[in-house]
Formats: structure tokens, C-alpha cells, sequence
């Protein structure tokens, strides 16, 4: 495991233990409602692929509810993994309560064992995850290993048009013109926090976080340099990744799904 990946690991673990929600309602939700935890453009790409008997995977699976909402409104068998050890407890806990058929397994994804490889139908990646790969094309490697020939990424994730906009935490930021585009899109940087995760927790100063910025082009790339095929993309206006608050830009692309296949009879 690389020094950044521990410190992330800490990071993640950190915020966790401050999480500024309550797990008993998340264990309700997924029980009574776990489509709430499906977004409106992802459900349609599982509604399509995830088939009866279907085994599913996701990296950077977080406590998870969406793993679990997945299993649960699909009835099928999932695998999810994650750094974070609490979260991971948390997520086999609540599997064990909702009695589905799905574990996970604490991990750096890109030191996932090789026996986890040919074994996804579906492979479920959403959105905040390739951000925080330094080497994306290693990472998308990693997420051919693990499907089964003729399997299928389904990847929502933040558009990287975003990084052109300035966060509030920003020196270039300007509240008054919040939505101009002030960052090169092409600059290949590693972006430190020490402000806590806010979406789940309220520290407003916590271990470091480590991400890096990865253009379209290179999402595209590494997928096709892994050996999957694109079958579809789309983009989308609607802030999933909950960047920009009440006031999104308008008329910006905000997100973006792809799917993308490994070709029959390639195994690992």
C-alpha cells in the first residue's frame, strides 16, 4: 500500500468515526426503500444490466448502503470494497441484519488478491471513486481483472469539467462570479484537504485527504488501454456529486456515465 493510500485510509477512517449521520436509519432505508439510495440516470444501466442470479461488485463501496440497496432491490449476490476498516465492518453488519447475500472486504483496490478476478457480471463504480487513483489507467486495469468475460462496468462520476470551477476553499475562488472557469482543465494535480469529508462528517479539520484530477480523455483512454470496450456514454446536468450546493451552474455538464464491456471469452 502506497504512503498516500495510508493516509487516505486514515483519513476515511477518521471521518467515519465523526459521521454526521445516524447508520440505524440507513439500515431502515435499505430494509423499506433501498432504491432511495439509486440515483434516476444509474437505476436505468442496472435496470438493464443486472439480470437474475447476477454477481455484482463495487470499488470504494464506503458503508455500503448502495451495494447493499443494489442486492437488495435486485435480489442478487454483491462483493464490495473499501480502505476504510469501520466502514467495512459497518457495511458486513448491516448485510448481516438485511440478511443479504453480500461481503465486504477492506482493501487497497489496486492490491485486490487475484482471486476475486473473472468473478463480476457487474462491476458498479459511483460517483466520487476515480478521483482518488493517482494512476487511473492501473485502476480501470484492476476493474477488467475482476469481471467475468463478457462483463460490465457501469461507471457515474463526477464530470471533469468541474475541476475547472474554483471550490470555496480556493485562493482563485470569487463569490461573486462562483460559476467561471478558472482552472486548467489539463493540469495533472494532486489536491490535498485537511477540512474533513463534509457530506459525512462535520470536522473542520481533520488528517489529510489526497485526490487527483483525471480529464475526460483520460477516463476514455485508460478504459480502452484496459482492454474494455465503451458501449455508452451520456452527460448529465444534475450535480450527483452534491458539489455545488442549492445552486448548481445551469447548462454545465455535471456528471457523466459510462458503460463499458470485457469482451467474451478474456479471462484474467
Amino acid at each position: 500500500m502506497k504512503n498516500r493510500t495510508r493516509d487516505n485510509k486514515k483519513a476515511w477512517e477518521q471521518a467515519y468515526e465523526h459521521r454526521n449521520y445516524d447508520e440505524e436509519t440507513v439500515l431502515a432505508t435499505l430494509r423499506d426503500h433501498p432504491s432511495d439510495y439509486l440515483n434516476d440516470e444509474l437505476r436505468p444501466a442496472l435496470d438493464a444490466y443486472i439480470k437474475p442470479g447476477s454477481a455484482v461488485m463495487q470499488f470504494c463501496a464506503n458503508n455500503g448502503r448502495e451495494l447493499l440497496a443494489i442486492c437488495k432491490h435486485y435480489a442478487v449476490s454483491g462483493h464490495g470494497f473499501d480502505l476504510a476498516e469501520n466502514m467495512i465492518r459497518s457495511a458486513n453488519e448491516k448485510a448481516a441484519a438485511l440478511n443479504l447475500e453480500a461481503s465486504f472486504q477492506a482493501v487497497d483496490i489496486l492490491e485486490i488478491p487475484e482471486s476475486f478476478h473473472n468473478q463480476a457480471d457487474v462491476l458498479v463504480l459511483t460517483v466520487g471513486t476515480t478521483a482518488w487513483f493517482e494512476d487511473i489507467r492501473a485502476f480501470f486495469t484492476k476493474c477488467r481483472q475482476v469481471l467475468r468475460p463478457g462483463g460490465i462496468l457501469i461507471l457515474q462520476e463526477i464530470h471533469p469539467l468541474t475541476l475547472m470551477l474554483a471550490a470555496e476553499s480556493e485562493d482563485n475562488y470569487d463569490p461573486d462570479r462562483p460559476f467561471t472557469l478558472v482552472n486548467d482543465y489539463f493540469a495533472k494535480k494532486e489536491w490535498v484537504s485537511t477540512s474533513g469529508m463534509g457530506y459525512m462528517s462535520d470536522l473542520k479539520q481533520s488528517y489529510p485527504f489526497f485526490d487527483y484530477s483525471h480529464t475526460l480523455a483520460d477516463h476514455v483512454n485508460a478504459i480502452i488501454a484496459s482492454g474494455l470496450t465503451v458501449r455508452a456514454f451520456d452527460e448529465s446536468p444534475v450535480d450527483y456529486g452534491d458539489i455545488f450546493g442549492a445552486n448548481p451552474p445551469a447548462g454545465c455538464p455535471l456528471a457523466m456515465l459510462l458503460i463499458a464491456g470485457k469482451p467474451s471469452g478474456e479471462n484474467d
